[in-house]
């Protein structure tokens, strides 16, 4: 699944996706052309963070 799919699934914007791949919370595949494959554990991994996030959790925190 591409970074535009999966921003649709979450309702997080694809720049809020990249940070969190920036600073290692997720860490899709990527293709031979470079775009990031994410899997449904990502989108997962996704959905969680932003609902913790809106609970007022910490980037830190939500890394614990």
């Amino acid at each position: 699944m591409n970074i535009g799919d999966v921003a649709q699934r979450t309702g997080l914007p694809a720049k809020t996706i990249r940070y969190y791949e920036d600073i290692g919370l997720v860490t899709p595949d990527r293709d031979t052309n470079g775009y990031r494959r994410f899997a449904t554990t990502h989108i997962h991994k996704l959905g969680f963070l932003a609902h913790a996030r809106s609970l007022g959790f910490s980037i830190e925190d939500c890394r614990t």
